[in-house]
């Protein structure tokens, strides 16, 4: 479906029976919500899972850049109140991580508890963003694409998924240069360290032990600085376990969410 959340319009996706606890997904710079595609296939039986397509990305349309985190969290925060979602648990990766860490902070009594994957209080340097997005200002998204693909997955998935990893790359073109503009200037000014420490639901850190995007140090590190918050390393993986590893953060999504599935 499509939904105005307050000026922008953005599609969602819900799946699950009415009734269960909610989780809402929060995919990552560049990608869509389809790359949850394989997590949510097993567990929709045992839970209502909510997916969108952030500014600019996927079939949402962009606004006129620059975004910041904080806005971004008001779309996640919005859509809770259109979709009338009294709880959730709250599951977003990489830039999708800082999106779900502000809603927490903002809506502390409508997140249950919260997952971040392969995200960081702070990702990259002004430095890397500003030239990410001279790049893509000067040459499109077909200019980094090959690179930024890469280091999504790892070697060993690449080799042995050349048509996935081919589609993925192909993805991350087809968004609008004003989306991963606008998403890189969030990342670019992005300091979520205070509100990570502010933090009070139960809090679990997921990364890809081969992520060199936002490394295992930077995961545990953002993990050290919520209070009381577990981590966990995913083997075999890189920056989007849910593409090379989706039956793990299934079965992550139902152990914390307190249910059972068969995944």
């Amino acid at each position: 479906m499509f939904l105005k959340l307050g000026a922008h319009l953005h599609q969602v996706v819900v799946e699950g029976p009415a009734g269960r606890p909610v989780v809402i997904l929060v995919h990552s710079l560049g990608t869509s919500l389809r790359i949850w595609d394989a997590v949510v296939a097993p567990i929709t039986g045992s839970l209502r899972v909510v997916r969108y397509d952030i500014r600019g990305h996927g079939l949402t349309p962009a606004s006129d850049p620059p975004y910041s985190v904080q806005e971004l969290a008001g779309d996640l925060e919005q859509l809770m109140d259109a979709l009338e979602i009294q709880r959730a648990t709250l599951c977003g990766i990489s830039v999708g991580g800082q999106i779900a860490l502000q809603a927490a902070h903002d809506r502390p009594g409508q997140v249950e508890s919260l997952i971040l994957c392969d995200t960081a209080l702070r990702i990259g340097t002004p430095e890397l963003w500003a030239q990410r997005i001279a790049a893509v200002n000067e040459g499109g998204l077909p200019a980094i694409s090959a690179a930024v693909a890469a280091r999504w997955l790892t070697e060993q998935y690449q080799r042995s998924n050349p048509d996935a990893t081919a589609g993925y790359r192909y993805a991350l073109e087809r968004c609008t240069a004003a989306g991963y503009i606008g998403a890189c200037a969030a990342l670019r000014d992005a300091d979520l360290e205070s509100i990570a420490r502010a933090i009070r639901c139960r809090t679990l850190v997921l990364c890809g032990d081969e992520d060199q995007a936002t490394p295992p140090d930077v995961n545990r590190a953002l993990a050290a600085a919520i209070p009381g918050a577990q981590f966990e390393l995913i083997r075999g993986a890189s920056h989007l376990p849910c593409i090379e590893k989706p039956g793990i953060v299934s079965a992550h999504l139902v152990s914390f969410s307190g249910q059972q599935a068969d995944v």
